[in-house]
């Protein structure tokens, strides 16, 4: 997964191999991608079958299907979330697509962050695996 800030100062944050997890039962597919200075975080609801292809709004909750929200965290910092923004991505085994939104940011006014996900491997838990 890459990670970019696109406001000034941008920046490179992330660009490290993410994961991918999809609970069918609870229509909940999960990004991470951890850093040695950044780590990023996707949650998506998608009632299965797990679309091949979507564009979805983002927002500071996640919701019934068809929402999502993107977290950032600076190892040792606040986190980042985002107030507006979508997702696109398609998924068939694999995960590729992208995101663009503005989060909060405790350095001032809210920045622009974009990222690309790129052939991330998607695990589906067996029958009851994905109960906490």
């Amino acid at each position: 997964m890459l990670v970019e800030r696109v406001t000034r100062p941008a920046a490179r944050l992330l660009d490290e191999p993410a994961r991918a997890r999809w609970c069918p039962q609870d229509s909940l597919l999960t990004l991470i991608a951890i850093g040695r200075r950044w780590t990023a975080g996707l949650a998506v609801r998608v009632a299965p079958p797990l679309p091949r292809s979507d564009s979805l709004p983002i927002s500071r909750f996640l919701g019934g299907a068809g929402t999502a929200t993107v977290a950032l965290r600076a190892i040792g910092g606040a986190a980042r979330l985002a107030i507006t923004g979508s997702l696109s991505f398609r998924a068939a085994g694999r995960l590729d697509g992208g995101f663009d939104v503005t989060v909060t940011d405790t350095a001032g006014p809210p920045a622009r962050i974009r990222g690309t996900l790129t052939g991330i491997p998607i695990i589906v838990p067996a029958d009851g695996a994905c109960e906490p």
